[in-house]
């Protein structure tokens, strides 16, 4: 499934999206940027939930004007959005009963999902004695059990722990990539999209400012807005990576806070300036210390447009 958005525009009070996107088929594309940018708008207009303003919305070149029934697409919710009253194997099932499958069709078809997800035993579980990751996963089963052209998941792993969204999102990519399904997530983790995606698109208040691999994504953002937003510090129009910035030489900053990351350390200045190194034993940095950085690597970014 491809998907392509033309000139999309929306409007809600003071908030205005306009994006133009294209998702290639059975590519992992990733929306990314701070809460507010629109990621979630654009993947209620892909999913027909919400109506755009102007513009057009193409599912394999062709103009997509459907209900959000007859799409044949899966959701994926950060709160799950489970039936409570219904067990594991009626939850999977729910959608398959909609469209008159067969008993025997379901079954199969549960069963197969729940190995594919790794819960083969619990079919006849309670939703309530899940854990959050479980229940994770038979959301996403439940999502693909009507095999759909198109995956649209919304923050899915923001509510769980960090060693369980790093264990389920190698999972998730594992699954997306068997399937060989298009898929279209948002989020606002930047290491959950580098780590997932073929693609990201960065967004700011209601615009797209790059599109790009993950890498280029990371080692070669086009402009401000995006450079800080994947951790780069910015001096004017100047941008430099973290790890690129050594102490000895160059100019003179005191130092505001101290982060101890296991064997590194992120130290950052009073104006703004953050460094990003490896622990040494003979060093011994404190809050208030003045300290003299440059940047080993510099490259220059555009204005936000």
């Amino acid at each position: 499934m491809k998907i392509k958005l033309t000139e999309i525009k929306k409007r809600f009070g003071d908030f205005r999206l306009d994006v133009s996107l294209k998702v290639h088929d059975s590519e992992f594309l990733t929306l990314l940027g701070p809460s507010g940018c629109g990621k979630t708008t654009v993947l209620r207009i892909i999913a027909g939930l919400e109506n755009q303003d102007s513009g057009c919305l193409y599912f394999n070149d062709k103009i997509m004007d459907l209900p959000i029934e007859k799409r044949n697409i899966g959701l994926v919710f950060q709160d799950y959005a489970l039936f409570p009253h219904l067990n594991v194997f009626e939850n999977i099932a729910f959608g398959l009963r909609v469209r008159k499958y067969t008993k025997k069709e379901i079954k199969e078809r549960v069963e197969e999902l729940l190995d594919l997800v790794r819960l083969n035993a619990y079919e006849k579980r309670r939703i309530q004695d899940l854990s959050g990751g479980e229940q994770q996963r038979i959301a996403l089963a439940r999502a693909l059990a009507i095999s759909p052209d198109l995956l649209l998941l919304d923050e899915p792993l923001s509510s769980l722990d960090a060693k369980l969204r790093i264990s389920l999102r190698e999972e998730l990519k594992k699954i997306q990539k068997k399937l060989g399904i298009t898929t279209l997530y948002v989020t606002h983790d930047q290491e959950e999209a580098l780590s997932l995606s073929d693609r990201i698109a960065v967004m700011f208040d209601g615009k797209i400012y790059q599109v790009d691999a993950p890498e280029d994504i990371y080692h070669h953002p086009k402009n401000k807005y995006v450079a800080e937003f994947m951790g780069w510090n910015v001096e004017g129009n100047i941008g430099f990576k973290q790890e690129d910035v050594s102490i000895g030489k160059g100019k003179e900053e005191r130092i505001a806070n101290i982060e101890f990351l296991g064997r590194e350390v992120k130290i950052k200045l009073e104006n703004g300036i953050v460094i990003r190194k490896t622990r040494k034993k003979d060093e011994n940095y404190a809050v208030g210390d003045t300290i003299r950085y440059s940047a080993k690597k510099v490259i220059k970014l555009k204005r936000n447009t």
